[in-house]
C-alpha cells in the first residue's frame, strides 16, 4: 500500500494524509519527531459524543511550551484499514489555523512516531510517499 503525498507538501510544505473519522474526512500531519498522536480539541468537541471517554491527563511538549490534554482512543480509518489510536487533546488552534491562512488547508491533528511504528507504515521522501510494505 502506497500513499503519494506530492499534495500536502506542495501546499503546505508538511507531509500530510487525509484519514475518516465517523464518515467525515480529517486531515493530519505525519510527524516522525513526535512520540505522541494529537487531535485538535474543536475536533474532539465536535465528535466527544462518539469517542471514548477521556483517560487521565497527558502533557504535550511543543515548541511553544508544555500543553495539558486528555488522552482518547480515536477510530481512524486510512487506506481501507482501520486503526484505534490513543491521542492527546490539545490546543492547536495557533499552530494549525496559520497553515491554513496561507495555503487553505485544514489540519486537525497529527500521527507521531508511535503509529508508524505499531502498525508498520513508513515515511518515504526521497519517493515522496507514505508506504505499508
Amino acid at each position: 500500500m502506497t500513499f503519494p503525498l506530492n499534495y500536502g507538501l506542495s501546499k503546505t510544505g508538511l507531509p500530510l494524509i487525509v484519514v475518516k473519522l465517523f464518515e467525515h474526512d480529517i486531515c493530519l500531519m505525519l510527524d516522525t519527531g513526535s512520540n505522541r498522536n494529537i487531535i485538535d480539541q474543536r475536533i474532539y468537541d465536535h465528535f466527544k459524543e462518539k469517542l471514548m471517554q477521556p483517560e487521565t491527563p497527558s502533557e504535550v511538549y511543543t515548541l511553544n511550551g508544555t500543553a495539558a490534554g486528555l488522552t482518547i482512543e480515536i477510530p481512524l480509518s486510512f487506506e481501507e484499514q482501520d486503526y484505534k489510536e490513543p491521542f492527546i487533546c490539545s490546543e492547536t488552534a495557533e499552530t494549525f489555523d496559520k497553515i491554513n491562512e496561507e495555503s487553505g488547508i485544514q489540519i486537525h491533528g497529527l500521527l507521531g512516531n508511535q503509529f508508524f511504528l505499531k502498525h508498520g507504515w513508513v515515511l518515504d521522501f526521497e519517493q515522496i510517499t507514505v508506504y505499508k510494505p
